[in-house]
């Protein structure tokens, strides 16, 4: 192996192991500040008659198993599994990949019905796994987005699918460059770190949004009359939780011209009735249409609900009852919400409307915040099968919707999160030496802890080189050059044996 590396090689269950039985050397490390180590090739040959060495059995055993790579002192640079097998005899070649694999493939498609036209939501189907992969490999997802069809069809593409791709089987490829000698083996690893792993699954969370949604057919008037509709509240539960409540949906419209507001309250339960208000929303008037349309409600700071735990949502008028201009709802009298009811204040107690059968034609929409969102992604339940956990290093604002639609991958929720901060100010994650995802703040402009001099070499303010154990991308740097103002965040550094250890500038 070429100086100054060494490598720690893993069983998958990382349990240290001994090095492949063939020679291999560092081709190339690269690091990101998104995610931490990105790549590393290794490369090495042998000759194809030696004994005891199959590559056919190998490579799919070499995929998936865990390596450290070493600097000269010893100290922990790169870290990562690998992913791809290349081997080529000669002009011949054949890949061992990861990446077409799937061990545990869904279906999301929207159902045929038959109507004018063909129309429906989009469905999934359940998970088909293959669980001998699962235990050799990890969870590798993939989700299939299809057009209409049926569900007898999606359940077979899906099984057809999994059939395919459940196991890293070689495909063959023409490799680039010159043939290798006859009797010559070349093999080419790509590792990738740990932070890729995150595309693995798909997290799906079905709930988050309650309510009952249907269009209603029966109108219910609110501040048309005292001690009749002038106070009106719709119960509410959850079977999931703690969460914060974000908004509140009422499907309504103007009669006349009233000058008021439409005002949403949540409130705590007192003996099966509306209590203390938790929070509360209004609509100006103006802002709402004479023809039935959804008003949405958003509290400025959510409150939090927990779970199995009746609250109810009190609407009322900010002005006094008119019985020309007023606010229209809808309602259904056949119980379409079962975990709550719909009561009427009658000027002396809360009353059940239609006997308490009727709900209001309304949504509530579940919240989680931004930094929970982020440490379940990065969680064995979700994208996390790999990792330790998750550190975070800022104070992290905000919230995330509780519900997942199931078609992006644990990376991409995260990094949606990594950049949706409400102070302007950016995130950057990376997976640590211990598996462990660590978030932090994206440094600030003045923070400059590096010098990049024009060749892309990087430096210490003291001069020193900077050694392949220093943290360096996700930090700031200034060119040494003079001809660029400010600093510039280390976004991608390489290290190779011709070029050493630099600033890949002007690189994706």
């Amino acid at each position: 192996m070429n100086a100054p590396f060494s490598i720690d090689w893993q069983q998958r269950d990382g349990q240290p192991c001994l090095p492949p039985a063939l020679p291999l050397e560092v081709e190339r490390l690269t690091w990101r500040a998104e995610g931490g180590p990105s790549t590393a090739l290794l490369g090495g040959s042998l000759d194809a008659r030696r004994a005891g060495f199959n590559l056919p059995a190998w490579a799919p055993d070499a995929l998936r198993r865990p390596l450290v790579i070493r600097d000269a002192a010893g100290e922990a640079c790169w870290w990562g599994y690998v992913a791809r097998v290349e081997a080529r005899q000669g002009a011949a070649g054949a890949v061992f990949d990861l990446e077409r694999m799937a061990n545990r493939v869904a279906v999301v498609y929207a159902p045929r019905i038959k109507e004018t036209r063909w129309i429906g939501e989009r469905v999934f189907t359940p998970w088909a796994e293959n669980a001998a992969s699962i235990a050799r490999y990890g969870r590798k997802e993939t989700v299939l987005a299809l057009p209409p069809l049926e569900e007898s069809q999606a359940l077979a593409l899906r099984d057809a699918h999994l059939r395919r791709s459940a196991l890293p089987a070689a495909q063959p490829f023409t490799p680039p460059g010159a043939a290798a000698p006859g009797d010559e083996v070349q093999v080419r690893l790509v590792c990738r770190g740990w932070w890729s792993t995150l595309d693995w699954v798909y997290p799906r969370i079905a709930f988050g949004w309650d309510g009952f949604s249907e269009s209603a057919q029966t109108s219910q008037s609110l501040g048309r009359m005292l001690n009749s509709d002038h106070l009106l509240a719709q119960g509410i539960r959850a079977g999931y939780g703690p969460f914060y409540l974000g908004e509140v949906g009422l499907s309504a419209r103007l009669v006349g011209t009233p000058g008021d507001a439409l005002v949403v309250e949540v409130c705590a339960d007192a003996g099966g009735a509306p209590g203390t208000a938790l929070a509360s929303a209004s609509l100006p008037a103006g802002a709402i249409s004479p023809a039935r349309c959804w008003l949405r409600f958003t509290f400025p700071t959510p409150p939090l609900l927990q779970a199995d735990t009746p609250y109810w949502l009190r609407v009322s008028r900010s002005g006094a009852v008119n019985t020309s201009h007023y606010y229209q709802l809808f309602r259904e009298g056949s119980d379409p919400y079962p975990a709550g009811k719909l009561r009427y204040w009658s000027g002396s107690a809360w009353l059940d409307l239609a006997g308490g059968t009727s709900d209001l034609n309304f949504y509530f929409g579940a919240l989680q915040t931004r930094a929970a969102r982020m440490v379940e992604l990065a969680g064995s339940a979700f994208g996390g099968q790999f990792l330790s956990g998750a550190r975070l290093l800022a104070a992290v604002g905000g919230y995330a919707t509780y519900f997942c639609d199931g078609v992006r991958t644990c990376r991409q929720e995260l990094l949606d999160l990594l950049n949706g901060g409400t102070d302007g100010r950016r995130l950057l994650a990376g997976v640590g030496a211990a598996r462990e995802l660590v978030i932090a703040a994206e440094p600030e402009e003045d923070e400059v802890d590096w010098l990049i001099d024009p060749r892309g070499v990087i430096r210490a303010p003291d001069g020193r080189a900077a050694r392949l154990g220093d943290t360096l991308v996700g930090r700031r740097a200034r060119f040494t050059a003079g001809w660029l103002d400010g600093a510039a965040l280390l976004q991608r550094v390489e290290w190779t044996p011709r070029g050493g250890l630099r600033a890949a500038l002007g690189m994706p």
